[in-house]
């Protein structure tokens, strides 16, 4: 869409992503997650999670749950992406990719599948990992390096 920019991306957002605002902002987003997940919708996806089946033998509306999950997700991942924008003040297509994607379930992988303040946990570890040990070129051109080549 070229009012936005296209795939040159949207450039001049305005800093309204301070660091207060990101911490305020993360802080309620940790205690609504924590919340949703504790609370009977959050059982009720943890169980279709489990077992589909199951959980709709026990009378929970699969479809709805579903749903909910996919609207909570995506709803926080707006507002992520809403304060990266303001953080970088430039967005481009091409800052998500799928190496992107693999980043982000890594760091939900290593601090636990079923953890609110696990994934919190985990993204340290794998956000300084993926720095050194991410391939680029060497200085010969040849092939890519890694971490072993440290």
């Amino acid at each position: 869409m070229q009012a936005l920019g296209g795939s040159r991306g949207i450039g001049g957002q305005p800093d309204w992503a301070t660091l207060p605002v990101i911490f305020i902002t993360v802080a309620f987003g940790v205690w609504t997650i924590n919340n949703f997940v504790t609370a009977t919708l959050g059982k009720a996806l943890n169980a279709v999670r489990d077992d589909e089946t199951a959980a709709e033998a026990m009378t929970v509306d699969t479809r709805k749950t579903k749903m909910a999950a996919f609207l909570f997700g995506a709803f926080w991942a707006g507002v992520a992406g809403g304060l990266l924008g303001h953080v970088l003040r430039y967005i481009n297509p091409a800052m998500f990719s799928v190496q992107k994607l693999a980043e982000v379930l890594a760091m939900v992988y290593f601090g636990g599948l079923n953890s609110v303040y696990g994934s919190i946990v985990g993204a340290y570890p794998s956000a300084f990992w993926v720095k050194p040990c991410g391939p680029w070129r060497s200085s010969s051109g040849s092939s890519f390096r890694s971490c072993s080549s440290w």
